[in-house]
């Protein structure tokens, strides 16, 4: 369950304990598997839906029971995870909206990466995984503290994993042109 406080902040598998999660899962047979896998990492909370309409329904309906974080098959169904993504980091209220996301991708193509990443997802997880990836893929997502940008057309995660105070590289940007002209 989400924190009234916000995003939960976490360093090792130990603080899973703390933590609930709602994976979609696209392909029945994964579901079982993908339960169990959630389940050993010993998690407050585990729920995994095959339909992701069911998990629309419940993150808008009943914000008592939202997750720390979401895993989702890129391949959802009913509605597949590049829409589901863009829908709920468009939702309100804020707190639906910011809840970290992990996609299952199967095809691992770059333009499904670019268009998972510009959907608004934390984090990309290439199928097939073991535990331990997916294990650390939650803990990576859930160690982060991005910012959240909410722009015309993107709403997400800021991307930026590089920052410094003194980057040297080419100025992109008009305002940032005209400041140095």
């Amino acid at each position: 369950m989400a924190s009234p406080k916000g995003h939960r902040r976490i360093r090792q598998p130990e603080d899973l304990e703390r933590v609930s999660i709602l994976a979609i899962e696209g392909m029945a047979a994964m579901i079982g598997p993908l339960s169990s896998i959630l389940r050993s990492f010993r998690f407050h909370d585990v729920q995994v839906l095959g339909n992701s309409e069911e998990a629309w329904s419940r993150l808008l309906n009943e914000p008592k029971q939202r997750p720390d974080i979401l895993v989702i098959d890129w391949n959802a169904h009913p509605i597949a995870g590049q829409a589901f993504v863009h829908h709920m980091r468009r939702a309100e209220p804020a707190a639906l909206a910011e809840i970290p996301v992990i996609a299952l991708i199967a095809q691992a193509d770059r333009p499904t990466v670019l268009a998972a990443r510009d959907c608004g997802v934390n984090a990309v997880l290439l199928r097939p995984f073991s535990a331990a990836q997916l294990m650390e893929k939650v803990i990576w997502t859930l160690g982060q503290e991005p910012s959240f940008v909410r722009a015309k057309s993107y709403v997400g995660p800021d991307r930026r994993r590089f920052r410094t105070e003194e980057y040297l590289g080419e100025k992109r940007r008009a305002a940032e042109l005209s400041a140095a002209g």
